[in-house]
């Protein structure tokens, strides 16, 4: 059985928001799952440096969210990688690095998880 690719954004915003005290802005949230190489990827757009940022890294074989809150104009994002034709970051982690150190600039992330949350049904975060 193939494991799912893409959650629905917002079934896993409320999903999260309802198991932990937080309020996610949804202009400011990115997700990945694992992709077909095995790792997580992401692009947040140049801006999300402007509010906190909400990242969330989904684990479909562990079944695990790990939610991630990067404050504002914090300096992290002086050393990611940058895409300027897209005006985006790229992000790419390792699925067995529990640091979370983010492959191309080294930095760990595991100082930003907020929380790890179980999920039991795909049906809570990904269209049936």
């Amino acid at each position: 059985m193939s494991l799912p690719k893409r959650p629905n954004k917002k079934k896993l915003i409320n999903y999260i928001e309802n198991q932990i005290d937080i309020r996610i802005n949804e202009l400011n949230f990115n997700v990945s799952s694992i992709n077909s190489n095995g790792i997580y990827s992401v692009e947040p757009k140049l801006k999300c440096i402007e509010e906190d940022w909400f990242l969330t890294l989904l684990n479909t074989k562990s079944k695990k969210i790990y939610l991630f809150v990067i404050p504002k104009n914090n300096s992290i994002y002086n050393d990611l990688y940058v895409r300027d034709a897209k005006g985006t970051f790229r992000l790419i982690f390792s699925i067995t690095d529990n640091s979370f150190r983010e492959e191309s600039s080294y930095k760990r992330f595991d100082v930003y998880l907020k929380n790890v949350i179980d999920y039991h049904k795909d049906i809570d975060i990904f269209n049936s």
